[in-house]
């Protein structure tokens, strides 16, 4: 009923626009609204002479005080709450299409996992403060990947050693590749995001170690000395992730 008795005042030119709904309406602005809805046709501006209103012209402030209506401060609340209810109903509809597409046993999580285990470890080769300093990957390398950095003794008959300046280089290495505020330490999230990368250098490492034992071994049994496999010479290898 309301609308209809509206649309019948504009249409009848009955209507006004005064306080205290439009007391903070300028009066540029109610002149411009009452040209639109003109009743008589032919007196009705058209959309050009519109475009020429004093509305459109003036680019200051209005001069008049248009004060603060209750109704204007209460729009201004309901938009804001609006605006504060859409950001919640967004981050709770991302949350549950996080849990719909993840699952327990989704790879990244496993990954994930995989990744925080081995910084444990690590961290634990030191003073365990969340933090993995060159130290400690070095103690880490020299546990758990001592393998990857044998050199083969120049004079010695092909007898291989542990190189400990190529165990620096390749620590040295990891940790700037994952320290990534270039702090000289690699924090648990560091570590998570490169973890790739990690792995990837391990790879590296190992395919390389590969090929140096095999030239090694056949070196060695050219001359008839132990290869690496035999008894007298074989370390306890073992290949980390």
């Amino acid at each position: 009923d309301n609308v209809l008795n509206m649309i019948k005042q504009i249409e009848s030119g009955t209507y006004d626009l005064d306080p205290p709904k439009w007391e903070s309406i300028s009066s540029d602005s109610k002149d411009f609204i009452r040209q639109c809805l003109t009743v008589k046709v032919g007196e009705r501006p058209t959309s050009i002479n519109l475009m020429s209103h004093a509305i459109f012209k003036n680019d200051s402030l209005p001069s008049e005080h248009l004060g603060n209506s209750n109704e204007l401060l209460k729009y201004q609340a309901r938009l804001a709450t609006y605006k504060i209810m859409s950001c919640v109903k967004t981050i709770v509809r991302l949350g549950s299409s996080h849990r719909l597409l993840r699952t327990p046993s989704d790879p990244l999580d496993e990954r994930h996992k995989e990744a925080s285990d081995l910084f444990m470890t690590i961290d634990r080769m030191g003073n365990s403060d969340g933090q993995l300093d060159l130290h400690e990957i070095i103690l880490y390398m020299q546990e758990y990947c001592l393998h990857l950095f044998y050199s083969i003794h120049p004079g010695a008959d092909g007898l291989l050693f542990v190189d400990d300046t190529k165990i620096t280089a390749f620590a040295t290495l990891m940790r700037d590749q994952l320290d990534r505020d270039h702090d000289g330490l690699v924090s648990r999230e560091e570590f998570i995001k490169g973890y790739c990368i990690w792995k990837m250098h391990l790879k590296k490492a190992k395919d390389a170690t590969s090929m140096h034992l095999l030239a090694s071994d056949v070196y060695s049994e050219a001359r008839g000395s132990p290869t690496l496999g035999s008894p007298e010479l074989s370390p306890k290898l073992t290949w980390p992730q």
